[in-house]
């Protein structure tokens, strides 16, 4: 089921349009939705990636609401790992109806387990005149602009590696480089991001809703990593875990090989970003990073374009209890200020065995 037209913010078809489409389900009930395209599953990941769990959710609820209602903020909590088999039914309950602001919450559930919730309010534009206004500034660091012209092609070799089109993301990142050896709560790191775009197909029904669902699937990218690239930790190199999903793969395959040569590149870019410094000295290593709760503020929906390039700013003023918080900002090219995210996510460290055994010892000793 299609959103219904707003304006045209655009003419290029993005590829995410088709991803985030749900049918609705009457027989099961009302405002009841599935899921009609596979959804993202990265190859080092637990489950279906986050965003798309985000998206599709605020489609869903987008589809019990006027168009002239926009997202302002979307509240997510994250159960369980989705995975990309079976279908996702999706539960829109409608908390409020109002003349300006209208509420909704959407449980996820596969299998008939609940895997995702949000609560996502929405708002009419303001038509007041007279108005409050501020925003943070555009970080300096990113004033040389873009990696390109709005819409225009980029090398393949510029982007990250944890958004390769062969591997299924349908967003392009390229992280600008690190210029200081700030202490990890002072780092600020940044990154260009797009949805990737169909030149070739006109999209004369484009809608704001479907660059806001765009830019949501966005904002989960590395979002709890934050928190490990701000300690120079690995994820890629070391982890008991990832060196057990690398052996699990079937190297006889072009598959198999394919998806051991990205691995192999994901490793080398962690080291290069961390500018080889955990090849000298013992850095953290995740054994697991997962998302636990993530919160979305939309600023400015209508300045929204998910296919031109977005500069995302990410710090972590805290972690700690195996956890970590991470707070993001979304600026378009232009300078405005489009979102502010904010999530906390669970970071567990592999242990050392040789510490562990000396803690057990000690502890022994006490008894």
């Amino acid at each position: 089921m299609s959103l219904t037209p707003t304006p045209a913010t655009g003419h290029r078809r993005l590829l995410t349009d088709a991803m985030f489409s749900v049918t609705p389900v009457p027989a099961d009930g009302p405002d009841i939705f599935k899921s009609t395209e596979s959804l993202w599953y990265p190859i080092w990941a637990r489950g279906i990636y986050g965003g798309a769990l985000i998206a599709q959710s605020l489609t869903a609820a987008q589809e019990t609401l006027p168009p002239t209602f926009f997202v302002h903020s979307m509240h997510c909590h994250f159960v369980r790992a989705a995975q990309v088999d079976l279908p996702l039914v999706y539960h829109v309950d409608r908390i409020r109806d109002g003349a300006s602001v209208s509420l909704r919450t959407v449980r996820t559930h596969q299998n008939g387990q609940l895997v995702f919730s949000t609560t996502i309010s929405f708002a009419k534009p303001a038509k007041s005149t007279k108005v409050l206004q501020h925003q943070a500034p555009f970080p300096d660091a990113a004033k040389q602009g873009p990696p390109t012209s709005p819409g225009g092609a980029i090398d393949s070799t510029l982007l990250s590696k944890t958004c390769q089109v062969e591997f299924g993301s349908m967003f392009e990142c390229v992280r600008l480089s690190r210029d200081t050896r700030e202490t990890p709560e002072k780092e600020r790191l940044l990154q260009w991001m797009r949805v990737r775009a169909d030149d070739t197909q006109v999209n004369l029904a484009g809608t704001i809703q479907a660059h806001l669902a765009a830019l949501a699937y966005m904002t989960d990218n590395y979002f709890i990593g934050t928190v490990l690239r701000a300690h120079r930790g690995s994820r890629f190199t070391g982890s008991e875990a990832m060196k057990g999903r690398i052996q699990a793969l079937n190297t006889s395959t072009e598959k198999g090989q394919k998806k051991l040569k990205a691995f192999q590149n994901l490793a080398q870019e962690e080291w290069e970003d961390n500018d080889g410094s955990h090849n000298t000295t013992r850095q953290p290593t995740a054994e697991m990073m997962v998302s636990l709760d993530h919160t979305i503020f939309f600023h400015e929906p209508a300045a929204v374009r998910a296919d031109d390039w977005l500069l995302v700013e990410a710090e972590t003023p805290w972690a700690g209890h195996e956890r970590g918080l991470v707070i993001e900002r979304i600026w378009t090219s232009s300078g405005v200020l489009v979102a502010t995210c904010i999530q906390e996510g669970m970071v567990r460290l592999q242990q050392e065995k040789e510490a562990t055994s000396s803690t057990a010892k000690a502890h022994a000793s006490r008894l």
